[in-house]
């Protein structure tokens, strides 16, 4: 049976985490949230006079998240996390599939605006429908009791995917909502960006791996990942960057011992 959100409200306590690394887009974010009903947070990067923000120097996300797990309310039963700069949150409908499908940890697919990475997205998209290998930390929902168990996180550069497969490790069920999209933006527009933005997410994801213990499948994916991307090298040069970033955060965190949570 489908839900309306003041429903779903009433039955459970939601709260809202938001993440600003400037605060370009607090004030929208604030009407949004204040529209859906739902209390929340802003964590920011930068000093903003608002009783909704408190300000955190940036440390990463995982830091963010650490922080701000102390305003979180103890009868709390849902927590969502999303970024600032994102647009046309589909929370209704992911509250309704995580009732309908009694959902733990959820998270849509992203339509990116202005940036090489489109094309990747809709790769890994196809894949994600499979095997869940990354999460996207634009917009999730889970239980309180996941972000319970891994508080508090490690430094990692994918936080989204490190909290995914230690829920996985502890028998939660995940559902990756290809069905529904949030829209952002990247930063990512030229080839070099690209590359560093892949090797950075890369290096995070062995960092989470190293944290938890997912599935077999993800573990092989991530085995066999640095041998498919040599692959890429020779397609083209949006797949060729795509490759020297994977390659790169491989060797990154297994050469270098890249272990830090900043970016």
């Amino acid at each position: 049976m489908k839900i309306q959100l003041k429903e779903y409200l009433t039955e459970n306590n939601i709260f809202a985490i938001i993440f600003s690394r400037n605060g370009n887009h607090i004030e929208r974010k604030i009407k949004e949230f204040n529209r859906y009903g739902i209390p929340f947070i802003i964590i920011c990067g930068k000093e903003i006079n608002h009783k909704k923000v408190v300000y955190r120097p940036l440390r990463g996300k995982y830091d963010a998240i650490n922080f701000a797990y102390q305003f979180i309310p103890k009868q709390s039963d849902i927590i969502i996390l999303n970024d600032e700069d994102t647009f046309k949150l589909p929370i209704i409908e992911l509250l309704n599939l995580m009732e309908r499908e009694k959902v733990d940890f959820i998270f849509p697919r992203i339509l990116i605006l202005n940036s090489l990475q489109t094309t990747f997205t809709i790769l890994l998209d196809k894949i994600r429908k499979f095997i869940p290998v990354t999460a996207n930390g634009e917009l999730i929902i889970l239980k309180k009791e996941i972000l319970d168990k891994v508080y508090p996180l490690k430094p990692c550069k994918a936080e989204d995917s490190y909290m995914m497969f230690k829920a996985l490790e502890y028998g939660y069920k995940i559902r990756f909502a290809h069905e529904y999209a949030v829209i952002t933006y990247r930063n990512s527009k030229s080839l070099i960006e690209e590359v560093n933005y892949k090797k950075r997410t890369v290096t995070g994801i062995y960092q989470a791996l190293s944290y938890s213990n997912p599935p077999l499948l993800i573990k092989l994916f991530y085995i066999f990942l640095p041998f498919i991307s040599i692959l890429l090298l020779f397609l083209g040069k949006k797949f060729h960057a795509w490759g020297k970033g994977i390659i790169l955060g491989f060797i990154n965190y297994y050469i270098f011992k890249d272990k830090g949570g900043s970016y």
